[in-house]
């Protein structure tokens, strides 16, 4: 049962605490001033359009290609590939879409533009495939050598070009001037003629190479800086010598990409602004601005290439393009109504790249993302929310917010559930939704979940019962570890027992009794253990335990590979979770949940976003084990048709789900005390009945000032 915190209480305490911070509303709008922030960027923004005057058109990747690793545009058509196997998709204007056939047994590189032709470069896997120990199939190729393909417009091999050195490095990007074709690779840029010989190489370029582009007559290469993908500069080479011509610095401007205009001039994408530069002068003219001419509220597309009618703009996320119409001159969409979602601490790049694939299929709205990360910041927005205001949507991560009263705060989504025509909370599993319901009710929308558990060989524990384990180990004439080394126990043992020895609807505990007397000699033993290791082994090397502790996060993690992780197959272990005498259960850990504010004047937009995130489309980009039952289950079935996994593995895995234990109040203040008086107890200080007696004295304590509140 939950602890509701008083309103009148949390108002006046966030209240005080925020008094000191900015009185901005949090969904404030600002414009810019144009002549200070041209003065400050060099960015013209005079012929800027007015108003939102390009319609977006996504195109969806080609069926079997979900997370394409480049792509281009040739033909008026969008070509997609990933890799293991190599694999090459088009789309058309009309959203059809087919694979085509690319040479066997070679790894695809790059796709480009070449004129005429369509240009790959394929070549022998990249070494980091042996290092991750994945299948390398057989290759045509040697360690080092390289090929560019050119096909034409009916799909022909018109040219085949061996590439005739042998670099040290991979090239891992093609372009072409419609007569040479370039290799970019990390610290240089190489052009090859029709015979695959090098005929010239640039120079040192004082950064890692991250773009390269053909454009008028020249060659455009984006140049990392001293921050990690970030753009220094932009550096113009001579298309013959590849000798540096002219250098446009570009640190603060936050550019994303280059791309080419209709005319065959440099393009370049901000995250604000399409641009077209000017290398003598060092100015940039603002094309169009992402956000208030295109929708879109973070770009960071990898390319950009404008048409006669509009842009294409392309990258390696959720969607394989978006085509940017441009409307006729004076004519503008109707302004898109802006949905605000409040972030507490990462997710903000999965967010903003959600909130930009959304936009392409609800340009009717526009999401609007403030991210923080202080607790200062978090009281500011608990203060906006506990009086009415605040954002729309809430993305919230629980161990750093109070435990709310839901039911005054958010906004209940079942109903928007059972009105939805997709059917999320038939899209979600049972034993899943039960973890987010109160009664009859949802407040909290997780979008993804994971597993954590404890497993052992059944032929060495019979259970995980304190009690059990400890006995097991005790009668050994050996040293039996009772945990592997692979997680801190301290950590988990907290959490769980915060949990298990808690009664939070009665605000009582029961910590003085002969099972957590036994949790704290394991908890002891496994240190003694670790101390009398040698000083050549490492521990976290040695997995020697009674039980393993297991994070299943995805659907190929159902199965540890034993040659690489020293754990018990699955085939040999039972799922016992952490050990309690509350049932062999583990524990489903939802990595944030989102929420609508019930005072939000948005909340048919601000469910459509929620609805869009549990779609099956976007939840088969989901790092995580989705929480779209149905997306999990097309994982599984694509594993299990490479042999990777078996059903028992799957069937194992839903049982775990089907009974893992819920968490009904926040165990954080409960945790540390457990673990401030665990350390006494480790250090020898005290033993294991004065230590359950202090943890019951405080945690009782808690217990009771909550119920009372």
């Amino acid at each position: 049962m939950k602890n509701p915190i008083s309103l009148f209480a949390l108002m006046l305490v966030l209240f005080l605490t925020a008094c000191d911070a900015h009185n901005v509303a949090p969904n404030a709008q600002q414009t810019p001033d144009t002549k200070a922030e041209s003065a400050a960027s060099q960015v013209d923004v005079s012929e800027l359009p007015t108003g939102q005057c390009y319609r977006q058109t996504p195109y969806p990747n080609p069926i079997g290609i979900s997370n394409p690793e480049g792509q281009c545009v040739w033909n008026d058509k969008v070509y997609s590939f990933s890799n293991a196997p190599a694999k090459l998709g088009v789309t058309d204007m009309n959203g059809n879409s087919e694979l085509l056939e690319v040479p066997e047994a070679a790894y695809l590189y790059s796709v480009c533009d070449a004129g005429d032709t369509l240009a790959l470069l394929l070549g022998a896997y990249p070494p980091f495939f042996a290092e991750t120990g994945e299948k390398q199939p057989a290759q045509d190729f040697t360690e080092g050598e390289y090929a560019i393909y050119h096909y034409d417009k009916a799909g022909t091999l018109m040219e085949k070009i061996l590439l005739q050195a042998v670099y040290p490095d991979t090239p891992y990007a093609l372009d072409s001037s419609r007569t040479d074709d370039y290799l970019l690779f990390s610290d240089c840029i190489i052009r090859v003629g029709s015979d695959g010989k090098q005929l010239a190489k640039s120079d040192d370029l004082d950064g890692r190479l991250l773009q390269l582009v053909c454009a008028d007559g020249a060659v455009y290469v984006r140049v990392e800086g001293d921050v990690i993908y970030q753009t220094e500069k932009i550096v113009r080479l001579n298309a013959q010598t590849l000798e540096a011509e002219a250098e446009l610095p570009c640190t603060a401007m936050n550019i994303q990409s280059m791309g080419k205009a209709v005319d065959g001039t440099l393009l370049l994408s901000s995250s604000e602004y399409l641009l077209r530069p000017d290398f003598s002068s060092g100015a940039m003219t603002a094309i169009l601005h992402w956000a208030n001419n295109a929708n879109l509220s973070i770009n960071n597309y990898r390319s950009v290439l404008e048409t006669e009618s509009g842009f294409f703009a392309y990258n390696s996320d959720i969607e394989a393009a978006c085509f940017y119409e441009k409307l006729p001159d004076g004519e503008t969409l109707e302004d898109p109504t802006t949905i605000t979602l409040f972030i507490d601490n990462g997710g903000t790049y999965d967010a903003a790249l959600a909130a930009r694939e959304f936009q392409k299929l609800y340009p009717q709205y526009r999401i609007d993302i403030t991210a923080v990360e202080t607790e200062e910041q978090v009281e500011l927005a608990l203060t906006e929310l506990g009086m009415g205001k605040g954002y729309d949507i809430y993305m919230l991560y629980d161990t750093r917010w109070p435990q709310l009263d839901d039911a005054v705060f958010f906004e209940d989504l079942t109903r928007w559930m059972e009105a939805d025509s997709a059917k999320p909370l038939e899209a979600i599993r049972p034993s899943v939704l039960q973890q987010i319901q109160e009664g009859s009710s949802i407040y909290r929308l997780p979008l993804s979940y994971t597993i954590l558990a404890y497993a052992a060989d059944p032929e060495q524990l019979s259970d995980s019962r304190p009690e059990t384990v400890l006995r097991v180990c005790e009668k050994s004439e050996e040293t039996i570890y009772p945990f592997a080394f692979n997680s801190d126990y301290s950590a988990n043992m907290a959490k769980r027992c915060a949990q298990d020895y808690v009664d939070a609807e009665s605000g009582t505990c029961s910590f003085v009794c002969d099972s957590f007397y036994a949790q704290l000699a394991l908890l002891r033993r496994q240190q003694t253990a670790l101390e009398t290791l040698p000083d050549d082994i490492d521990a976290v090397s040695i997995c020697d335990g009674l039980l393993y502790h297991y994070v299943i996060n995805s659907a190929d993690s159902i199965v540890y590979q034993p040659e690489r992780y020293m754990y018990p197959s699955l085939a040999q272990s039972v799922y016992y979770g952490y050990p309690s005498d509350c049932g062999n259960h583990c524990q489903l850990y939802f990595d944030s949940l989102l929420a609508i504010n019930n005072q939000s004047g948005q909340k048919a937009g601000a469910w459509a976003f929620l609805s869009y995130l549990l779609s099956d489309s976007y939840q088969q980009g989901i790092v995580r084990l989705p929480v779209n039952d149905k997306t999990l289950q097309e994982q599984f079935a694509q594993l299990l048709a490479l042999d990777e996994i078996t059903q028992e593995d799957i069937d194992t895995f839903y049982a775990l789900v089907d009974h893992a234990q819920k968490t009904d109040y926040p165990t954080e203040p409960v945790e540390k005390i457990i673990l401030e008086e665990l350390a006494a107890y480790l250090d020898g200080a005290i033993d294991e009945k004065t230590t359950a007696e202090r943890i019951q004295s405080r945690a009782g304590l808690y217990l009771m000032e909550q119920l009372v509140q």
